[in-house]
């Protein structure tokens, strides 16, 4: 498998660092990549299950934090700026992202 990504690399004229690449066996092992997790998930539609992308658990995190960060005025009640700024973060949520 190695050997296939090095070559791969080489006709892209770049490096691969080993000492920081692993190789992972998808779905059973889900890969981490920054703001991502690939692995098992399953349809929202149909409960299906696939191998796909959905936001890590720190981006969803950070998602909360900054809403709840917007929403701390009082009962929350926002001004028209703040109102778009929040729009701004939750447009930039993935449908389904914290479903289960």
């Amino acid at each position: 498998m190695r050997a296939v990504v090095e070559r791969m690399m080489d006709r892209l004229r770049l490096r691969l660092n080993v000492t920081k690449s692993g190789c992972l066996r998808v779905p059973e092992e889900p890969l981490e990549f920054p703001g991502y997790r690939v692995g098992r998930n399953k349809n929202p539609r149909t409960g299906a299950a696939c191998i796909g992308t959905r936001p890590s658990r720190g981006s969803v995190r950070s998602v909360c934090r900054k809403i709840s960060a917007l929403m701390a005025a009082p009962h929350g009640l926002l001004p028209a700026a703040e109102f778009e700024n929040a729009n701004i973060v939750l447009n930039c949520i993935p449908a389904g992202a914290f479903s289960a």
